[in-house]
């Protein structure tokens, strides 16, 4: 047994060589539910596998180990610091190995429990320690080699242990920035000239200052490239741009991650020392004012010689004293707090300094913001600048600058929009698509003014781009992030995507928003839904077929099923069929969606007490067919009740009454007339019209619907003002039956 745990830690190291991203993570927790079971020794596996990672290694054992290592130690990683410096300084070629030795180092800034409030002080190491030399010495001297993949994973690596371990880290990564910005051919305020297209001028970096750039040599080879490979110079200039951007972009988000985590947890531990200080000095005046406004004990003579009304008298003394007293100590208390503090009604002065803080980091000569302007000079000249993984890291690295301050935000905010919406690459789109998730937790209420763009990228030509869309709208609205508006119903149109998962995910999270609230969430924005689906509110490239319209109705009233729901849309259904004339697509779709409620007894009395809001409307043949549906699913539902047989008897006789020939050429007869009396202009309007909604319209084999389609056409035109009719319901119980026709008229 002596050799059980290095047999153990090769078998763990042999199940992890060639596993993917999703097999390290299932690894990483099958691995801890061992030890948390005492299945492995711990100790004895850890120390073996410490081993591996020191010893020299060709099959990357040493880099496998150390990723096993990183799953199972936690921040007592504290007591192997500088052997692993060691090794990432004897090891500065094998960037693997650097790179899983970077997460290793970043175990020990893992941040410790909050305490009273406040989050006890983070281990730091000091700003001149050689840790953060070797690593801007690694980055710096590999940039250029434009073929190690293992590049960005290192620098990303690198920057986080950076940001999370020196003792004033932004400094240490600007002065990677400047020299990784010579190498890239960028200056503070604009690029150079660098070819990214062939017919542009060769590189010219002659007068490029090297100062502090990196290994001379490999500027002198770079150089000799230039001058016999102009392609290829082409090539890798553009490629050491884009890492140049995203050594930004990453630089953007750990000075965000610096300052929340350590900055202000900093000012948080300041202010709480004051406030302690403050609090014992204003207990230490409290005693001392009691000891002096406490009266002095009469002698026991002086007691038996007073009287009753004596004592009534220092009674009322003592209590003013003490009210005196207690009133200067609160005065005291609060004007020294407000003294060190503010005023309770002022800002938190944290949040102040945190204010000032990054406004420093952002203003105009700052370094972040001179190389700024290179992702202007790239985004807005993207003929100039035509390459897709170059516009895309300009993109994200803008997007993450946005991120730093509110002002910053403003500024940029409409070129990622118009990006979002212009761009001819979809992975930028994309980008933006996911990024969208801090902008919305960053600035909450900033992004409303383009929530339309935001929800427009739902019908973004591309697969990809849809998909982003929806992840990051559906993960939002579930997070309470954002609150759903009538444009939810570009997510219920997801639903028939002809892209599976886009219709999976739509379905899903229809499903788990009905889980909230008791099924509230979802049913106070049906109405909404129903709102923008209904008729032909949709944009001409979004029209909805007839079979399409019913399937997205079909699985959202799988929702409603509780009685008070059933009767507050079967209200608002009611009061849209009263005023929706001439609108034929509207009757059918109003109709339709009636079919799917399930009456009850108090839903039946509704439709026969409202029955002049519809009964115009029975002469089309699919409204008719719709409310006979309704009968038979009443009858179905409610059972054999006498009462119950005469409710639905009388409303199957009247609607029935209405498709009698004498009753539907009445109607046509008074659509005629009604057309006739229209302005010719008028008509002219609404015939154009017309012609534009018969997208939903389906093709019918009786000729008596072709009629009614004919006659109702030319008055689409009415329905203009019926746009936002739906209201959301109430959640009171309606009490349909006593409402009466001219209340619900007055109410359209």
């Amino acid at each position: 047994f002596r050799h059980a745990p290095l047999h153990q830690a090769r078998a763990i190291i042999r199940a992890l060589k060639g596993a993917t991203f999703s097999e390290e993570l299932c690894f990483e927790e099958i691995l801890k539910q061992l030890i948390k079971g005492k299945k492995i020794a711990t100790e004895s596996i850890t120390e073996t596998l410490w081993k591996f990672y020191k010893d020299p290694s060709n099959d990357h054992t040493d880099v496998i180990a150390g990723k096993i290592l990183t799953f199972i130690v936690g921040n007592e990683v504290n007591t192997k610091l500088n052997g692993i410096i060691d090794l990432i300084e004897a090891k500065e070629k094998n960037h693997s190995f650097v790179y899983v030795s970077c997460l290793l180092l970043q175990l020990a800034a893992t941040p410790k429990k909050i305490e009273n409030g406040v989050r006890p002080k983070q281990f730091r190491l000091p700003k001149t320690h050689r840790l953060f030399e070797i690593l801007g010495n690694i980055i710096v001297s590999t940039f250029h080699d434009v073929f190690d993949l293992q590049w960005t994973p290192v620098i990303e690596s690198a920057f986080d242990v950076i940001f999370k371990l020196a003792n004033g880290p932004i400094e240490h990564i600007e002065n990677i920035i400047k020299k990784l910005a010579v190498k890239a051919g960028v200056k503070p305020g604009g690029l150079f000239k660098i070819p990214l297209s062939s017919q542009s001028q060769p590189l010219s970096i002659e007068s490029m200052n090297f100062e502090n750039a990196g290994n001379e040599n490999n500027q002198n080879q770079l150089s000799q490239q230039h001058h016999h490979h102009h392609s290829q110079i082409n090539a890798n200039s553009t490629i050491l741009l884009v890492r140049f951007l995203n050594c930004l972009g990453k630089a953007a988000v750990g000075i965000v991650y610096y300052v929340d985590c350590t900055v202000k947890d900093e000012l948080r531990r300041k202010e709480a020392k004051q406030s302690a200080a403050v609090n014992k000095k204003l207990q230490k005046k409290t005693r001392n004012s009691k000891k002096r406004t406490k009266r002095k004990t009469p002698d026991e003579d002086d007691e038996n010689e007073s009287t009753s009304m004596n004592e009534t008298t220092n009674s009322s003394s003592n209590r003013a004293l003490n009210s005196t007293t207690n009133r200067t100590v609160d005065d005291e208390q609060n004007d020294e707090m407000c003294q060190v503090f503010g005023d309770a009604e002022a800002e938190d002065p944290v949040d102040n300094e945190v204010g000032l803080y990054i406004q420093s980091l952002c203003e105009k000569n700052s370094l972040l913001m001179q190389y700024k302007n290179i992702l202007e000079q790239i985004l807005v000249h993207p003929n100039e600048y035509h390459n897709e993984a170059l516009q895309l890291s300009a993109t994200i690295c803008l997007c993450k600058l946005m991120l730093l301050s509110f002002e910053l935000y403003e500024t940029n905010a409409k070129m990622v929009f118009d990006l979002l919406k212009n761009s001819t690459f979809e992975s930028v789109r994309v980008a933006i698509m996911v990024l969208m998730n801090d902008f919305y937790l960053k600035y909450p209420l900033a992004f409303a003014a383009y929530s339309n763009d935001v929800y427009g990228c739902l019908r973004d030509r591309s697969d990809n781009v849809r998909l982003a869309a929806l992840k990051t709208i559906s993960n939002l609205i579930l997070k309470e992030r954002v609150q759903p508006t009538g444009q939810i119903s570009e997510i219920a149109i997801c639903i028939i995507d002809k892209h599976t998962q886009i219709a999976t995910l739509a379905t899903s999270f229809f499903s788990e928003l009905a889980k909230r609230q008791d099924g509230e969430a979802l049913f106070n924005i049906l109405p909404d839904i129903f709102s923008n689906l209904v008729g032909d509110k949709l944009d001409k490239q979004r029209q909805l077929n007839e079979e399409d319209f019913k399937s997205i109705i079909d699985f959202l009233f799988k929702y409603v099923g509780k009685k008070k729901q059933t009767e507050s849309l079967l209200e608002e259904l009611l009061k849209r069929f009263c005023i929706a004339n001439g609108s034929p697509h509207v009757w059918r779709d109003l109709a339709y969606m009636m079919s799917k409620l399930t009456f009850n007894e108090q839903s039946v009395k509704g439709l026969l007490h409202d029955y002049n809001d519809y009964a115009n409307k029975l002469v089309d043949y699919d409204v008719y067919q719709s409310f006979l549906t309704i009968l038979d699913n009443a009858k179905k539902n409610l059972g054999d009740k006498p009462d119950l047989k005469v409710l639905i008897g009388e409303l199957s006789t009247r609607i029935n009454k209405e498709r009698s020939p004498n009753r539907i050429l009445s109607a046509v007869q008074q659509a005629q007339q009604k057309t006739k009396q229209q302005p010719k202009a008028a008509r002219a309007g609404g015939a154009k019209k017309g012609k534009q909604t018969t997208s939903r319209s389906k093709a019918k084999a009786k000729q008596s619907d072709d009629n009614d389609d004919d006659d109702f056409k030319e008055n689409d035109g009415d329905d203009d003002d019926d746009e936002n009719v739906f209201k959301r319901p109430m959640r009171k119980e309606p009490k349909v039956q006593t409402i009466s026709r001219s209340k619900r008229g007055a109410d359209a």
